[in-house]
């Protein structure tokens, strides 16, 4: 049975803690869309479309899933592009892209084998000579992250609580989110955001499981090279 994340807490304040992915992302997938001649794309775990709906915004045909009624009913609202609730592990769209991105969500599926049934169906919806890109977390993150006191900021009229926790090989975040009700009464909402830390020798051996056989890692979106301690992966996959 695929898993499930629905996350619908997490997605109300998605856009504020993770502001920077679509910047970092945008000028690598924009660049490399021009340069494959590349038109459509399918971001799986695409959270609140934010990256998405920019793409869309410079001439590509976009299409998002996501496990998170929540996240997706954002993006729809921020955004014209195609966005469904759907399980990066168990999905068919019956059509084919160009390329396939996954950013910063891979690692919230904590089974292999679900990893592999993502891999897989990535490389399922990509067109002949697609490009699959993803990018995960790693223990040098989770560990740098987990020796902070977490942190809490106001959003609007609302706040939060972030608590990071490095647990063997899973980084598990503690979420309080206080939405304001009339006056000065808030509803509390908790949820356990849990990722699961795969070394770039699993996922290469799960990418080759599921049929990729050119996969090339990097340090960062700029395609550097891995350093000895990197805190983040980007693998890009061809079909």
């Amino acid at each position: 049975m695929a898993e499930k994340s629905p996350y619908n807490t997490f997605s109300q304040i998605y856009d504020y803690v993770t502001d920077n992915a679509a910047a970092r992302w945008l000028p690598l997938l924009v660049t490399t869309a021009k340069k494959r001649g590349a038109e459509t794309l399918l971001d799986m775990g695409c959270g609140t479309g934010t990256l998405a709906n920019q793409l869309a915004d410079r001439g590509m045909y976009v299409t998002g899933i996501d496990a998170s009624k929540g996240m997706i009913a954002t993006a729809k609202k921020n955004g014209s592009g195609d966005f469904f609730v759907r399980d990066m592990a168990d999905f068919s769209l019956q059509k084919k892209f160009d390329m396939v991105t996954a950013i910063d969500c891979i690692t919230h599926i904590v089974d292999e084998q679900n990893v592999v049934k993502a891999f897989r169906n990535a490389r399922k919806h990509l067109n002949k000579n697609g490009l699959f890109m993803f990018e995960v977390i790693t223990e040098n993150y989770s560990y740098a992250m987990s020796l902070e006191n977490g942190f809490g900021e106001t959003v609007g009229e609302n706040a939060f609580v972030w608590e990071d926790r490095n647990v063997l090989d899973f980084h598990v975040i503690n979420l309080s989110v206080f939405l304001k009700k009339k006056g000065n009464q808030y509803t509390r909402k908790n949820e356990q955001i849990l990722q699961r830390l795969y070394s770039q020798d699993t996922l290469k051996k799960l990418l080759k499981k599921a049929g990729f056989s050119q996969v090339k890692t990097y340090g960062s979106t700029k395609l550097n090279k891995v350093g000895k301690h990197p805190k983040e992966l980007v693998f890009v996959c061809e079909r």
